[in-house]
């Protein structure tokens, strides 16, 4: 399904956009997270090989214009909250703190400016340990979905 909207999409901006707001909305991924295909009787989908050889792993190529989208599940090991977190200039910040009480965090956190983006806050602080996803963020190789 994703392809075929991705495929129909007069762009691939618009083609991306789309699968961002269709995978969102799928149920039976949301409901089981396995690869299972509903519409047929094998109960898995093959998953890729995709081991380096030992010469590849250390010298990889560098691949652009290559884009995916990327959910990781940590199992309550780490939440949006912990990973993207509203500036202290911008009202949604003490709701922030409201909400995560005694978990918040309040300091380290690495800037990331979206003032020319249609976002409620110009800034966010990005979780300190995630300083190359901000990297990526800031070379406009990785984007967040808040």
């Amino acid at each position: 399904m994703l392809e075929a909207v991705y495929t129909n999409a007069p762009t691939d901006e618009v083609g991306l956009s789309s699968i961002v707001q269709h995978y969102a909305a799928l149920p039976e991924f949301h409901i089981t997270n396995n690869l299972v295909d509903s519409k047929s009787t094998v109960s898995e989908r093959p998953v890729p090989n995709i081991t380096l050889t030992a010469h590849e792993s250390e010298t990889p190529q560098l691949v652009k214009g290559y884009k995916a989208i990327v959910y990781i599940y940590l199992r309550g090991g780490m939440d949006s909250y912990s990973v993207l977190v509203p500036s202290e200039d911008c009202y949604l910040h003490e709701q922030y703190l409201y909400a995560r009480g005694d978990v918040a965090i309040t300091s380290g956190l690495l800037s990331i400016d979206t003032s020319n983006m249609s976002q409620p806050c110009d800034s966010f602080g990005v979780h300190p340990s995630l300083a190359n996803v901000r990297h990526l963020y800031n070379d406009g190789d990785a984007s967040f979905i808040a």
